[in-house]
């Protein structure tokens, strides 16, 4: 059974309004099949609270009126929560919630627990499947994915999104900070630079090693001036937060169904207006765009960083 599978099944018998399912790992990890209104801050309070539930107990959760506990105007009033088992432990849990109360009936509570107790040993071994790929799929130094997983992404999003936008930032000057401080520092800046970028991407979109001290980031389905908003502020956090510090250039292009462009052109684009950063004086993005069909390199008329 996938991830996917079980949301599918959870969804059709259940029919909640939303629905997370959360994994305990390092750090609180919300997989796929989960709702996007959880990926939302307004999602935490329910999110916090169940997450506390299992640090005390592995009994299941079943709320008919979730204001009565918050003592305030919430989104979702009736919510399910079923733990997840490995061994007797707790390792995550499927969660559902609907705005009406008492929505859920105590008979889907039961039929939801016997689905994720069934489910256990699957999910538990997609988990560890998950966390064998990452050791394919991610960079060892940086912890970014590599940059195959990012290869697959961008052509898949271009067979079945709408649109993308692919950012590719190097580190100026990169060479000296090895030279004059060493490879360990060299690499200590390299990794708190990937850290920067993963926080400000968040679940946008992901973050990539492209090679060497150059870094990839990927969105679909995402407005342009939002993605300029997230590199202005890598741009303006990363010297601020590094030492020695460190600035960085940027190339963005950027596609639609519209523009019949294949995956490796847009790698292409955002290269070309990475070269074009550098060449007028680096600590700044330069944008690659197409219109009617001359490719053309579009200047901010002053860099994203002043």
């Amino acid at each position: 059974m996938k991830l996917i599978h079980l949301s599918n099944l959870i969804k059709k018998s259940f029919s909640p309004r939303e629905m997370a399912v959360v994994f305990f790992e390092k750090e609180m990890q919300i997989k796929t099949g989960t709702s996007a209104y959880f990926f939302n801050s307004e999602a935490k309070v329910y999110l916090d609270f169940v997450v506390a539930h299992f640090e005390r107990t592995s009994e299941p959760l079943f709320i008919a009126n979730f204001q009565e506990i918050s003592n305030k105007q919430e989104d979702f009033n009736s919510l399910m929560a079923i733990p997840i088992m490995n061994r007797q432990q707790v390792f995550g849990f499927v969660l559902v919630v609907h705005p009406t109360k008492y929505y859920f009936s105590f008979d889907s509570y039961k039929l939801m627990q016997s689905i994720i107790r069934h489910s256990s040993l699957a999910i538990s071994n997609i988990l560890l499947r998950e966390q064998l790929q990452d050791l394919v799929d991610c960079d060892h130094l940086t912890k970014l994915y590599a940059r195959g997983f990012l290869d697959r992404t961008v052509e898949n999003s271009v067979q079945e999104d709408e649109s993308g936008i692919f950012v590719l930032f190097d580190i100026d000057d990169f060479k000296k900070v090895n030279d004059q401080f060493g490879h360990q520092v060299g690499d200590k800046t390299l990794q708190l630079v990937s850290n920067i970028i993963r926080e400000e991407v968040g679940n946008k979109g992901i973050c990539a090693r492209w090679g060497g001290e150059e870094i990839a980031i990927y969105l679909s389905n995402i407005a342009m001036v939002e993605v300029l908003a997230i590199v202005d502020r890598i741009c303006k956090y990363i010297p601020e937060k590094t030492n020695p510090s460190v600035t960085l250039s940027a190339g963005i292009s950027c596609w639609d169904q519209q523009g019949n462009i294949g995956y490796q052109s847009i790698f292409n684009r955002a290269d070309t207006a990475l070269y074009l950063a550098k060449s007028n004086g680096k600590n700044q993005a330069k944008l690659y765009i197409a219109n009617d069909e001359l490719l053309l390199k579009k200047e901010f008329k002053k860099p994203i960083i002043d």
